[in-house]
């Protein structure tokens, strides 16, 4: 039993948990500051503006052209290995526990959850080049609108 409930904690209750402890820090912070702020304001007191704006300002991010391709990359790859590793592993199953040889003939059906990530890869991919396909269009659009603009100011 303890075989089955360590792979079941570290898999899927410990990035639970995790997550559940950051955000819980972070909203108790923000509810501290947003306490100290009506404090501030029930005693009539002078407000720092840098206390009532956010805390941290993010520097606006330069967008990353082929970022949505390196994902699309990155994730076909990722399903594509997960395919392999839960098809392989589950279909070798040699009896190590109950019920192994009945879950090795399903080896595959239980290996293609492994085709999620990949196909969200493969549609990130075709996203990128219809996205670039669409851009040069307008471009051209925008040069060809350009060129009548100019061309009637002439006459």
């Amino acid at each position: 039993m303890s075989d089955v409930i360590v792979p079941v904690f570290v898999c899927f209750l410990l990035p639970v948990c995790i997550l559940f402890i950051v955000f819980y820090f972070k909203s108790r912070n923000e509810k501290a500051r947003l306490d100290l702020i009506n404090t501030a304001i029930e005693r009539g007191v002078e407000i720092n503006p840098d206390l009532i704006a956010p805390a941290k300002e993010s520097k606006p991010r330069k967008s990353n052209p082929y970022a949505m391709l390196t994902w699309g990359i990155c994730l076909v790859l990722f399903g594509l290995a997960t395919f392999l590793l839960i098809y392989f592993l589950v279909r070798n199953a040699n009896g190590s526990f109950d019920g192994a040889q009945a879950l090795s003939g399903h080896a595959f059906g239980i290996a293609c959850t492994g085709f999620i990530p990949m196909f969200i890869g493969i549609g990130l991919i075709i996203s990128f080049y219809m996205g670039r396909h669409y851009a040069k269009a307008d471009k051209l659009e925008e040069a060809e609108e350009n060129r009548t603009a100019t061309g009637n100011k002439t006459e």
